[in-house]
C-alpha cells in the first residue's frame, strides 16, 4: 500500500466520522438532548468498529485489482 492510498484511506475515515458526529448532533438537537453527547456516540461507535469496516474495504480493494 503507497503512502497516497493510505493517506486517502485517512482522510475518507475523518470525512465518514466527521459526517457522523453532525448527524447525530443534530438528531440530538431534535429531541432536545446535548449535541456533544450525539458527536461522542457517533465517534465511539465508529471508532469501535473502524479496525473491521477497514479490513472490509481492503479486502474488497484488493479483489478488484485481481
Amino acid at each position: 500500500m503507497t503512502v497516497e492510498s493510505t493517506f486517502l484511506h485517512v482522510i475518507i475515515a475523518l470525512g465518514i466520522l466527521l459526517f457522523a458526529a453532525k448527524l447525530m448532533a443534530e438528531l440530538f438537537h431534535r429531541v432536545k438532548i446535548p449535541i456533544v453527547l450525539g458527536e461522542l456516540l457517533a465517534f465511539i461507535k465508529l471508532y469501535r468498529d473502524a479496525p473491521t469496516l477497514l479490513a472490509a474495504r481492503r479486502k474488497n480493494l484488493l479483489a478488484l485489482r485481481e
